[in-house]
C-alpha cells in the first residue's frame, strides 16, 4: 500500500511540474501633468502598476516605436549648392554658364565632356545666376548665385557632375576674365546636413582641343577658380574651358530598428517616475512597452502618449 502512496506523490510533482506557467497580462499605466512642453523643460512620466520590463521611446529621431521592428531607411533628400561669381575686362558677353550631368565618366577628356549631355537653365527653374557684365569689382559685390536644390537633376544609381563652363566665341568681344569663389554643396538627409566640399579646390579643369600646350592653358583653381582665355586664341572661331566638379552621389542608409531606452530591468524595481526632456520642436508620439516574462512566453502592453513640444 506504501508504494502506491508514493507512485501518487510523484506522478502529482511531475503533473504539476509539467504545466505550462501563465505569462501574466501586465498591468501599468503612465500620466504626464500636461500634453505640452516648451523645448528645454523637463516632462516627467509617473507610472503605475507593476511589469517586469520596461522601455521608452521619445518618438525622437531614431528613437521611435513606429520603426522599433524594422530597419529604418534613408536617402539623400536635398543637395544644395550655391557660389559667388565676379568679372573683369573687356566686352565679350555671355561666356560663364552653369550646366550639370549625370551622364559624364568624370575622365577629364574633353571629348568624353563634350559627349555627355549637360543640363542648364533651359532645363530647371530656379537656376544659378550669375554676375551681370556690368557688376562692380571687389569681394563686397561679389554676386550671389542664390542656393538650388539638385536633388531633382539625379537620375538612379548614376552620380551629378556640375560643371563651369567659359566660352570664346571670335566676334563678340575681347573675352573676359570670370572668377566663381565661395563654392558651397551640402546634403541633408533625415539624420542631418553635412557638407560635400566647400572650396573650388575640389573642381578640375578640362580644356579644349585649342590648347594644345601648357602655356595656353592659364585659368586657374586656388582659393578661388579664374576662368579666362590667353591673348594668343583670341583669333579661334570658339574655345572653351571646363571646371567641373568631383562626382556627387545620393546616399541610401540602412540605420537599422529604432533603439528604445531602458526605464527597468527584470531585477529592477518598479519606478515612479520617467523623465526626459526634449531640444527641438514639434509633435512626439512617447511610448512606453511594458512587458513581463517567464520561460514560457512573454506579453506586453503598449502605452503611448502625444506630446507637442514648443520653442
Amino acid at each position: 500500500m506504501k508504494n502506491y502512496h508514493i507512485l501518487f506523490i510523484v506522478s502529482a510533482v511531475l503533473f504539476f511540474g509539467c504545466r505550462k506557467e501563465e505569462v501574466e497580462t501586465p498591468h501599468f499605466d503612465v500620466e504626464v501633468e500636461a500634453l505640452e512642453y516648451k523645448v528645454g523643460e523637463e516632462v516627467k512620466f509617473n507610472f503605475s502598476g507593476e511589469v517586469d520590463q520596461l522601455s521608452f521611446f521619445s518618438g525622437e529621431m531614431l528613437q521611435s516605436y513606429e520603426y522599433s521592428k524594422e530597419s529604418r531607411m534613408s536617402t539623400t533628400e536635398t543637395v544644395k549648392v550655391s557660389f559667388r561669381t565676379n568679372v573683369t575686362y573687356n566686352t565679350q558677353p555671355d561666356q560663364l554658364a552653369v550646366f550639370v550631368s549625370n551622364d559624364y565618366n568624370g575622365s577629364g577628356a574633353y571629348s568624353d565632356l563634350v559627349s555627355a549631355t549637360w543640363l542648364g537653365e533651359n532645363d530647371f527653374s530656379p537656376w544659378f545666376k550669375v554676375a551681370p557684365e556690368d557688376n562692380p569689382w571687389g569681394q563686397s559685390n561679389n554676386y550671389y548665385s542664390g542656393e538650388i536644390d539638385l536633388i531633382d537633376a539625379f537620375k538612379k544609381d548614376k552620380p551629378l557632375y556640375i560643371g563651369f563652363r567659359y566660352k570664346h566665341t571670335k566676334g563678340t568681344g575681347i573675352p573676359r576674365n570670370w572668377y566663381v569663389y565661395n563654392m558651397n554643396a551640402t546634403a541633408s538627409t533625415l539624420l542631418g546636413t553635412s557638407t560635400l566640399f566647400n572650396t573650388v579646390g575640389v573642381f578640375s579643369l578640362v580644356y579644349d582641343n585649342n590648347f594644345v600646350n601648357e602655356a595656353l592653358k592659364t585659368s586657374q583653381i586656388t582659393t578661388y577658380m579664374l576662368l579666362r582665355l590667353p591673348t594668343d586664341l583670341r583669333s579661334v572661331e570658339e574655345a572653351e574651358v571646363w571646371a567641373v566638379s568631383p562626382p556627387i552621389y545620393l546616399e541610401e542608409i540602412d540605420h537599422g530598428p529604432d533603439r528604445s531606452v531602458p526605464v527597468k530591468g527584470f531585477r529592477d524595481p518598479m519606478p515612479s517616475e520617467f523623465k526626459h526632456t526634449y531640444t527641438d520642436p514639434g509633435k512626439y508620439i512617447v511610448t512606453f512597452v511594458g512587458g513581463n516574462t517567464t520561460v514560457n512566453g512573454e506579453k506586453e502592453k503598449i502605452k503611448q502618449i502625444e506630446l507637442i513640444i514648443n520653442d
